[in-house]
């Protein structure tokens, strides 16, 4: 009987080695596939698809701080000779205030005229450096100047007895004009924005030509607003979002 048993055991070992040798590969690769599957951590899955998608954030601000340095190291904010000039020669009639630029500085720019008028009344100018106004003319002026200028809007404030007087003007090409007139009880330096409940005056352009004319006329001589100071408006708004753009691209880096 153990002569029998050991033939036995010994044919039953041949035959599962021949029908190991004739299984599939693809069954033995499936099977080692599986086995090795079964062994990874779903941990070590999660873990390397976190580290995946911070080595691809990180390589994005990476690249964004690049190019916010590269913007930076291209542009210019120092004020040119010519405004430098014409803003000196300015201030011996206007104080010229500018808000510190950057998050919680300011874009207005206001000045004060040194002396009241004759009525007693003060003046002030009031305009953020990003109001420009769509120029009709601007596809022409691209086709002659590289950068051309664009209209300018500011209010000019004239308070007496707590009443102000606000004139919206538009500057361009060293003049300007007055496009609207309104009354308000408002603080000057809220002026830009005048309270949509009350009366906003007239639609300019539809008044009598001499009247327009008289606005007009009592904005360049008694209120000062002559050609130098209609270049420097529209030359100093230029400046100051040139320094507001310098000042935001070094703030969004910081974050970065």
């Amino acid at each position: 009987h153990c002569v029998a048993s050991t033939k036995f055991m010994s044919s039953m070992s041949r035959a599962i080695r021949l029908l190991r040798l004739r299984l599939p590969t693809q069954s033995l690769l499936r099977s080692s596939t599986n086995v090795l599957t079964s062994k990874i951590s779903p941990l070590a899955v999660g873990r390397s698809h976190v580290l995946g998608t911070q080595l691809r954030s990180f390589s994005a601000s990476e690249s964004l701080s690049s190019i916010l340095a590269r913007e930076a190291g291209e542009e210019d904010s120092t004020m040119p000779i010519e405004l430098a000039e014409l803003k000196k020669y300015i201030e011996i009639e206007w104080h010229v205030v500018d808000g510190e630029s950057g998050v919680g500085g300011s874009a207005i720019v206001k000045l004060y005229k040194r002396n009241p008028l004759p009525s007693g009344a003060k003046v002030a100018i009031l305009f953020h450096c990003q109001d420009e106004l769509p120029d009709e003319d601007l596809d022409l002026q691209m086709e002659e100047e590289e950068e051309p200028s664009m209209p300018i809007r500011f209010t000019v404030a004239v308070t007496k007895a707590g009443k102000t007087l606000a004139i919206m003007c538009m500057s361009h090409h060293g003049e300007s004009s007055v496009v609207g007139v309104a009354m308000t009880e408002a603080e000057v330096e809220t002026i830009l924005n005048i309270d949509e409940k009350i009366y906003q005056g007239p639609v300019f352009s539809e008044l009598a030509t001499d009247l327009q004319d008289s606005f007009n006329d009592f904005l360049q001589t008694d209120c000062g607003v002559d050609g130098d100071l209609s270049a420097f408006i529209s030359m100093y708004a230029d400046f100051k979002e040139q320094t507001e753009y310098m000042t935001w691209l070094k703030t969004v880096q910081s974050i970065l």
